[in-house]
């Protein structure tokens, strides 16, 4: 975004923008290192997307009533990978120690690789329906795709309590509402917008490539309540200003000056008694 801003050289601009990648460096560094380190496999920031891309696209989320969402079943390792006779009846907690065990000498980073070329593979067997997916996907995150049943996804896989994900549903499309107006009095008065573009489009794109959930969209509903303020602080002076809307005119503070000055002239210039 810092290349972006027309205000500055581009000197100044690339200069940000060298700061900026040695802040992150010197913030991540560490732990890329300590992951490096640690792990049988690369691994750099995480290797959460490999348990999500195969939760993520597997039968379950290709169609049916989880289009577009996770379905914990299609996890590696899962009791498929898991003999029967070791764990005929399968708890989460013991699946993983299980899984593990499964993979021999090979520890997390290797099942995430496992998991990521599962997903990977599925995906590549069916780039049709991957786009519809990730269509539902996106309809998911911003709440117009079957919204319905993401408050009982919400309530019984999130944990967030069935009042408390109806009354945020509401609450998100009021400020998805008062935000896209805020978006609009912000590019009026030429103010960037950049930035909160770029968030709405990181969320869509993760929604897209991972899946569909309500967390997933909290950096906007944070770039939404700022928007809202804009739009409704717009409104108010709207409101506090009728006679603008009228198509009339304010009067400059030098026209009230000099009419009040006149005013003034006149009362000292009145005869005495010609009131009687």
């Amino acid at each position: 975004m810092v290349l972006l801003v027309p205000a500055l050289p581009w000197k100044r601009r690339l200069t940000l923008l060298v700061a900026a990648g040695v802040a992150y460096a010197v913030v991540v560094s560490p732990w890329i290192l300590h992951n490096l380190h640690r792990f049988q496999e690369p691994v750099l920031l995480s290797y959460g997307a490999a348990g999500v891309l195969p939760q993520a696209n597997c039968d379950d989320t290709y169609d049916g009533p989880l289009l577009g969402y996770w379905s914990g079943r299609c996890a590696f390792p899962s009791p498929d990978d898991i003999p029967e006779t070791r764990n005929p009846d399968p708890d989460l907690e013991v699946v993983a120690e299980e899984g593990l065990e499964f993979l021999g000498d090979g520890d997390e980073s290797v099942a995430a690789n496992i998991g990521l070329e599962r997903g990977l593979d599925y995906i590549r067997a069916r780039p049709g329906r991957a786009a519809v997916v990730s269509a539902a996907r996106v309809g998911r995150i911003w709440g117009v795709y079957r919204p319905g049943q993401s408050i009982d996804l919400d309530t019984v896989v999130e944990g967030r309590g069935r009042a408390v994900a109806t009354v945020g549903l509401v609450v998100y499309y009021e400020l998805l509402a008062l935000g896209i107006a805020g978006l609009v009095v912000l590019r009026r008065r030429s103010v960037p917008i950049l930035p909160f573009v770029s968030l709405a489009l990181l969320v869509t794109f993760t929604a897209a490539a991972a899946i569909g959930i309500t967390r997933y969209r909290y950096p906007v509903d944070l770039g939404l309540v700022i928007l809202a303020g804009v739009a409704l602080d717009a409104g108010w002076r709207w409101v506090r200003a009728p006679r603008r809307r009228s198509g009339t005119p304010r009067p400059r503070q030098s026209e009230r000056s000099d009419a009040g000055a006149a005013g003034a002239a006149g009362r000292d210039a009145q005869p005495v008694g010609s009131a009687g």
